[in-house]
């Protein structure tokens, strides 16, 4: 009996005890609650002064996060596309420069190429210098380091100044017309052919094409 007269004793106490620690609870959780909110105003106040008093800094802010820095193009891209055929027209016209064994005088040629996807690769090897040597008397043809890529087309004629590649490395010049029996893909054309033959002579020569400026 005394036992339980003194745990009832010891109740209300545990109560007061109990209510105190929740209150300071409560208490400090207002109280952070008011710091927090407290500190939020204050934030907002100081932004909105800072944006009334200097309202150059969103301006400056928006420019560094929005302004992009332009990528330069590579010598190496410059480079191709210097000689690069303008794909919106259907030719391009570069200059063809021989010099022959026998003579040091120099020929200049203006030629046409069509644009297709053999003429694309060969005007990336520009300047494109070649020691080209005769073939039955018609033509000089220089052999390619590297192939190119081919498209054969229908050729009824060969004629004088065609530039003509067979089949994908040796790429000719003919100084004469015949009907041919080989096949071919198109280069071109030399639009001035009438001192060809005297420029390729009877034996090898050296020869150049080059953009024309």
């Amino acid at each position: 009996m005394a036992e339980n007269n003194e745990t009832k004793s010891q109740s209300p106490k545990s109560d007061i005890n109990k209510n105190n620690i929740e209150k300071k609870v409560q208490t400090n959780k207002k109280n952070s609650t008011s710091y927090l909110l407290s500190g939020s105003i204050i934030i907002l106040l100081l932004s909105l002064a800072l944006s009334s008093a200097f309202p150059q800094i969103k301006d400056i802010i928006n420019s560094i996060t929005t302004t992009t820095t332009p990528v330069k193009s590579t010598n190496s891209e410059n480079i191709i596309n210097s000689v690069k055929p303008d794909e919106s027209k259907d030719e391009f016209h570069p200059k063809l420069i021989i010099s022959n064994d026998n003579s040091d005088k120099k020929y200049e040629f203006k030629c046409t190429f069509e644009i297709n996807e053999t003429t694309k690769e060969l005007v990336k090897r520009f300047p494109l210098n070649m020691r080209m040597v005769d073939l039955n008397g018609t033509e000089k043809y220089h052999t390619l380091e590297e192939p190119l890529p081919v498209k054969i087309e229908p050729v009824d004629k060969v004629r004088y100044g065609d530039i003509l590649l067979f089949q994908s490395r040796y790429l000719a010049v003919f100084y004469d017309t015949f009907d041919p029996v080989k096949q071919y893909s198109i280069i071109g054309k030399i639009d001035n052919p009438e001192l060809l033959r005297e420029a390729v002579g009877t034996g090898s020569i050296t020869a150049s094409f080059v953009q024309d400026n």
